[in-house]
């Protein structure tokens, strides 16, 4: 993984975390952390190993990351503005998604559905793994009639990554009422839709994992190994909050996940994620 622009500048640990918690790829930077668990860090996509981190927050109690900047440069200029601390001060970030997605809102409120679409394109390209981004894209599409378009966007919305947050209210719904109607009838996760409900926890067995499982089986046996990836990923996200009998039963071990996720990522990506370059 590369190591990001001004690096020098932040107080980082090195460590990549192996994921699921914090979210594999995610670096901790300790600068302006607030001491209660959360802190900023860098976080390299799936599939963006060679390109420039984004800086995320990790918010401890809730389990999750939020978007904060486009890259550890702009991360140090907004340093630099508050004297290392947090403060008021902000910077310029406007391609960022974020800030992209502040600007659709905007527009879907006018009425504007193509602008919403630009700048829905603009922050999911720029955060990929931002649920709520794709399916407002999904929802804009399909108003549209885009009806293939919308189901790709909504498989990206189940698809990415649960650490910045769950899947999209309405995302799952429409690879139920709109998959088998569209180009991608045949994708493994839109088949299995109706199978699944997406809701973990609180019960002693859920069927939905061995429908993931077989999903990402499916994606890399058709090649498609970056939907493989994320999805093994928010496998193992939602497998780690259960309890740990939840996970014997279910033949998971984070260890030998997080083995097989670097091995497979380097077989893959060309990039096993757990160290800079």
């Amino acid at each position: 993984m590369r190591t990001p622009t001004a690096f020098e500048h932040v107080a980082a640990d090195r460590d990549i975390a192996p994921g699921p918690y914090p979210a594999q790829g995610f670096m901790a930077v300790w600068d302006a952390a607030l001491g209660n668990g959360d802190y900023f860090g860098c976080y390299w996509p799936l599939g963006r190993e060679q390109a420039e981190p984004i800086v995320c927050e990790m918010y401890h109690d809730e389990g999750t990351l939020q978007p904060s900047y486009s890259s550890t440069a702009r991360f140090v200029e907004w340093l630099a503005l508050n004297n290392g601390e947090r403060g008021d001060h902000e910077v310029e970030d406007p391609g960022f998604g974020p800030h992209c997605y502040a600007r659709a809102r905007v527009a879907m409120a006018a009425g504007r559905v193509d602008a919403a679409i630009l700048e829905l394109e603009a922050a999911c390209a720029s955060v990929p793994d931002v649920s709520v981004y794709w399916f407002a894209l999904a929802g804009q599409r399909r108003r549209l009639g885009l009806t293939d378009a919308a189901v790709e966007a909504a498989l990206n919305a189940v698809l990415a990554n649960w650490s910045f947050g769950r899947v999209a209210d309405g995302a799952l719904r429409m690879l139920q009422t709109l998959g088998a109607a569209s180009a991608l009838r045949d994708d493994p996760l839109v088949r299995a839709s109706a199978e699944l409900a997406l809701a973990f926890g609180g019960s002693k067995h859920n069927p939905d994992y061995a429908v993931l499982r077989a999903c990402i089986d499916a994606y890399f046996e058709r090649g498609q190994a970056l939907h493989a990836l994320r999805l093994s990923h928010n496998y193992a996200y939602a497998m780690h909050a259960e309890t740990t009998a939840f996970q014997e039963r279910h033949a998971f071990s984070p260890t030998q996940w997080r083995a097989d996720y670097a091995r497979l990522c380097l077989q893959h990506l060309g990039d096993a994620r757990t160290g800079l370059d």
